[in-house]
């Protein structure tokens, strides 16, 4: 952010960290709705406003990315129901570091549960950096019964990295599984074997 007295000059943290805050309370107040101010006295002068047209929560993305705050970072989370898949997929791509962060990497798991199949995979690609753990394995097996293509190879690649414990434990809680999860047994077993 360039400061008043010189365009070029990048803020200090404390500035950026005030200019969030003040931005939070914008966002819930504008919340999931749109607001329609139609010109009354003149017509150009109407005026849509939502967080999905509005630039706020990108605004709110840029100052959290500058320093990857992570007060920034847990504030925009709490802030997920607001944001479009583009918003969210940026959260989970750009703010989070699940190898250092505990809570950055509950954030991931969160968002392995998110809609938007873009935003899964980004969430399994960070969750590949990650030391693995069983609560790791029960998440990606819950989500075999996805119907995309895409995302099951995304799955099977995180499973497929796995050390043989680790493959092994998932292969036993996939055959538990619906079909879906059966034949992703199947896939790991065939590919371990070759």
């Amino acid at each position: 952010l360039p400061t008043k007295e010189n365009p070029t000059e990048v803020a200090p943290f404390d500035e950026r960290r005030k200019l969030f805050d003040k931005l939070v309370p914008l966002v819930e107040f504008i919340g999931k709705g749109k607001w329609d101010f139609p010109g009354y006295l003149f017509p150009w002068t109407d005026m849509k406003v939502s967080n999905e047209r509005a630039n706020v929560i990108p605004c709110m993305l840029s100052l959290a990315a500058y320093d990857l705050d992570d007060y920034m970072i847990e504030k925009l989370h709490g802030l997920m129901e607001y944001m479009d898949v583009d918003r969210r997929s940026a959260f989970y791509a750009h703010l989070l570091q699940p190898e250092k962060n505990s809570l950055h990497k509950e954030y991931i798991l969160e968002g392995i549960r998110d809609k938007s199949p873009s935003t899964k995979e980004i969430c399994i690609e960070k969750l590949m950096k990650c030391r693995t753990e069983e609560r790791d394995i029960d998440a990606i097996v819950n989500m075999f019964s996805t119907k995309s293509g895409d995302l099951r190879k995304v799955l099977v690649k995180y499973l497929t990295a796995l050390s043989t414990s680790d493959k092994l434990m998932a292969i036993n809680k996939l055959a538990a599984g619906s079909d879906n999860h059966i034949q992703a047994a199947c896939e790991l077993v065939l590919k371990d074997s070759s």
